[in-house]
Parts: C-alpha cells; structure tokens; sequence
C-alpha cells in the first residue's frame, strides 16, 4: 500500500484498502513472437502451437498467469509453458522475444512500434484475448483530485485509441 495509483487487469477487489474504477471493459492481449520462428509463419496459431516454447507471462498467482494457465487448460494442455521474469523491463524481456528465445504476452499498444517495425509478429491466435482494464487507487488517495481525475481521463482516451493492423 505505498502506490497510490496502478492501473492493472480487473479483478473483484476483496481489499478495502483500495478503490478501483474501470477504465476499459475489453483490452487485447496478444502473443508476440521474432518473424524468423516457423511458429509466427503460420496463418492461425491454436494453444497447442504455444506449448514448445516458454512464454513471458505474469508470476503464479497473478491474474495474467491465471488467465493464460485457464486457457491452456480449457485447450487440454495441462502444463502450459508458462516463464517468469518480473524484475526484468518490458525492453529486456523483448530483446528475448525478438531473439527467438521465447514467446511474449502483452497488450497490443504494449508492442505497436516493434510490430510496425517488423522486429516482432502478433500471433494469430485462434481467440482474441481481452480482459477489462481498472484504474486502482490507494484508499487514503483522494480520488476526486484533478492530478487524479486528469490522469484517469488520459488512460480513458489512451485506451480508447484503436491500435495499428497486426
């Protein structure tokens, strides 16, 4: 409780010690792979293509980590090829990706200038994934000021912003 403000993947707050607002219902998640693997070749990319390589994604316990493990296990995998590295920055865990080492999660404004750029390819996978996005805020912060109610406007439009083509 030393944040004031995060903004993470929805979830029933079972915490008094913190408010949360929505800020958007539907954010894509994509799975991010180098051109040059054989896997980001393919026209349609199903669960059962992800399990031969390890995949950036969220600590056990995390919503990420859950939603992803909830996925392989509703396609029958029962081990998903789950990888974490939460101390590393974004930049260094796609510097693994562009390498070909790994497979990434992340939200698709996450990876727009790499994509663009040809240094990574959105999988095509046979399922959108989205999850709802809240803006959460320390229960002593003062939501009502204008920093706060500025920024939550700006992460509104932010996210409301329509990402380029994959």
């Amino acid at each position: 409780m030393e944040v004031d403000i995060g903004i993470v993947l929805s979830t029933e707050y079972d915490n008094n010690k913190v408010k949360h607002v929505r800020v958007s219902d539907s954010e894509r998640l994509v799975f991010v792979a180098s051109p040059n693997i054989s896997l980001a070749k393919k026209k349609k990319v199903d669960w059962a293509d992800l399990v031969s390589y390890p995949i950036i994604c969220g600590a056990p316990g995390s919503l990420l980590h859950g939603l992803v493990a909830d996925k392989f296990r509703q396609a029958g995998i029962l081990t998903p090829p789950l990888i974490i590295v939460n101390t590393l920055s974004t930049d260094v865990l796609k510097v693994f990706v562009k390498e070909g080492n790994t497979l990434g999660l992340w939200h698709i404004k996450e990876v727009e200038a790499e994509v663009a750029a040809g240094e990574l390819k959105i999988l095509p996978l046979s399922e959108d994934i989205l999850v709802p996005i809240d803006f959460v805020i320390n229960q002593k912060t003062d939501n009502m000021s204008p920093v706060i109610q500025d920024i939550m406007k700006y992460i509104k439009q932010e996210l409301g912003k329509t990402p380029g083509p994959d």
